[in-house]
């Protein structure tokens, strides 16, 4: 799924361009949820684009740091939604 924040922040008056896409496997999910619902506040984790004076920068949160805050079984779960980030971004931007 997607937000566009871009559009949300335009009610405040702010022009900004920004999408957030929330990333995720229904498996991988299903794993973390059965260690702990709470994973549901990272899960699915979130990737930003946005533009500012003509660049475009893309950020994310490591999915390990945030998983791992929630339960320190969720780390390593974590780390291999790392390294896919990485790839998503690597490719994104190349």
């Amino acid at each position: 799924g997607q937000v566009n924040q871009g559009r949300i922040m335009s009610m405040t008056g702010m022009s900004l361009q920004a999408r957030s896409f929330f990333v995720g496997n229904p498996r991988v999910g299903k794993m973390m949820f059965m260690k702990t619902p709470a994973a549901a506040a990272v899960v699915p984790s979130r990737i930003t684009v946005w533009v500012r004076h003509g660049s475009v920068y893309i950020s994310y949160f490591k999915p390990s740091a945030l998983m791992g805050a929630i339960e320190h079984g969720l780390t390593k779960p974590g780390h291999m939604l790392d390294m896919k980030f990485g790839k998503i971004v690597h490719e994104a931007a190349h």
